[in-house]
């Protein structure tokens, strides 16, 4: 698995150094505004699709003074590796591979939405992080993990500037 994320890193690598970005079905970026750009694109995919606009987690984060995209920031620069299991983790791979970059997302968002009912639990900001990752390491369903993921319709690569 070390190998292929290897390979990821450096074939993304030349293709921002070549610009021939645009060409990429995947990546794993290390530039800090392709970076940031998909961060904001999943805070926008998440506003869009949370059910009727409730948006539960964000309104229970805020009102413990957390940041959301800390939980996001942390799983994307992890490519997920602290959030799922090594099985779990190796599904991710495949669908990764198969899919590209919008799998992130979509595992990123699955994640969130199995364990909503924990993170509106939480009561303390500085124990969110820390506690979410043993969690997700060690109570997550593949099946609604995967079930989550798909349901999401993040849509078209113009519509978020993939």
């Amino acid at each position: 698995m070390y190998v292929i994320c290897d390979k990821l890193v450096r074939k993304t690598q030349e293709a921002f150094r070549d610009g021939t970005e645009n060409n990429l079905r995947w990546y794993i970026t290390l530039d800090r505004t392709a970076y940031m750009k998909t961060l904001s694109t999943y805070m926008k995919i998440y506003l869009n699709t949370t059910l009727r606009g409730k948006r539960s987690i964000i309104t229970h984060f805020n009102a413990i003074e957390f940041d959301l995209t800390r939980l996001v920031d942390h799983g994307f620069r992890s490519f997920l590796t602290e959030f799922l299991s090594l099985d779990n983790l190796l599904d991710f791979l495949m669908i990764y591979l198969s899919e590209g970059y919008k799998s992130i997302i979509r595992f990123t968002y699955s994640i969130l939405k199995n364990h909503k009912g924990f993170l509106k639990a939480q009561t303390d900001a500085s124990t969110v992080l820390p506690l979410y990752v043993e969690v997700c390491q060690n109570k997550t369903d593949i099946d609604l993990l995967i079930k989550y993921a798909f349901k999401i319709n993040i849509g078209s690569a113009k519509q978020y500037a993939f």
